[in-house]
């Protein structure tokens, strides 16, 4: 997935919210979530399901 927009960035993208925003919202570290889209640090099972119900169902545990 290196030299690609993770999901998650255009998901945040179609849906006109920031990093922070989304984050906020849902209760995630800013840092960490930047990390994990960019790869920096491998995604806790707590967090890929917090992402999938923050964006129902459209980020799935394929795309970490």
């Amino acid at each position: 997935m290196k030299n690609r927009l993770h999901p998650l960035r255009l998901w945040l993208a179609n849906h006109g919210k920031t990093l922070k925003e989304f984050a906020v919202e849902n209760g995630i570290s800013q840092s960490y979530l930047s990390e994990v889209i960019t790869q920096s640090k491998r995604p806790s099972l707590d967090f890929i399901d917090r992402i999938k119900e923050a964006t129902q169902g459209a980020i799935t545990t394929n795309d970490f």
